[in-house]
């Protein structure tokens, strides 16, 4: 199983995700117990992941952005970048600095999903989608991407690198994985595409519980630094 280090960028510093309330982030170095920085070449030295999810706060924001930063991490492990995308001009920009482009719903129509995915080919994009959820209803102002089974359905038309599933509400919690077992189940079983999810993770033992499920990777991040989750499991 694929385990990616999810890396949220505020202003230039990596900072503790929790629920999704962006107002109260901290420092991530106020937190861990692995790192004693928040600056992210930093902490991915620190840590040597096999791969980081890079979530630019500022650009889902509306704030600015951290390409120079992102940009930087490329060179020290696999990008797979949410870059906050509404237009294939974003697409274009987060795909010259990262590995793959992750085509969130929060930001991303339909129409965009399906401009980008035309365009791949020829432009070299690698493309996820993740289906950015809170209590298992996707989070898009695309009514048509808001039914997570439908989309599902949808997604499997299109070749994508994996299909990202994030509980917004769960992250940084360590709420753990069983209230989303159910809808997740049913979404592996219905995806052409792997299926990565995060959110709420808080141990090896969820970990081997998405695996027996189907699941081919997992974003953490809150269980990693505080020791829950060893660092070699990123590592290898």
């Amino acid at each position: 199983m694929r385990v990616i280090l999810a890396l949220d960028i505020l202003d230039g510093v990596v900072v503790h995700a929790v629920r999704g309330e962006r107002e109260k982030y901290r420092p991530i170095h106020e937190y861990s117990v692995v790192v004693g920085t928040s600056e992210p070449e930093e902490v991915v030295k620190a840590m040597k992941p096999r791969e980081v999810y890079v979530a630019d706060l500022n650009r889902l924001m509306r704030t600015g952005d951290n390409t120079a930063k992102i940009k930087r991490l490329r060179t020290l492990s696999k990008v797979l970048l949410d870059f906050g995308v509404e237009s294939l001009d974003d697409v274009e920009r987060a795909a010259a600095i990262s590995d793959v482009v992750i085509l969130g719903t929060e930001t991303a129509s339909r129409r965009l999903v399906e401009g980008a995915v035309r365009n791949a080919t020829k432009k070299g994009w690698r493309l996820s989608v993740s289906m950015d959820m809170i209590r298992g209803r996707v989070l898009s102002q695309d009514e048509s991407l808001r039914d997570p089974l439908a989309l599902v359905e949808m997604l499997n038309d299109y070749t994508l690198e994996s299909l990202i599933v994030l509980e917004l509400r769960s992250i940084g919690t360590k709420a753990g994985v069983s209230a989303t077992l159910p809808l997740l189940s049913e979404i592996v079983a219905r995806s052409e595409h792997d299926v990565i999810f995060g959110g709420g993770v808080r141990s090896c033992e969820d970990l081997e519980t998405l695996g027996r499920m189907g699941v081919k990777g997992v974003i953490v991040a809150t269980a990693v630094h505080d020791g829950s989750i060893p660092l070699s499991v990123l590592q290898h």
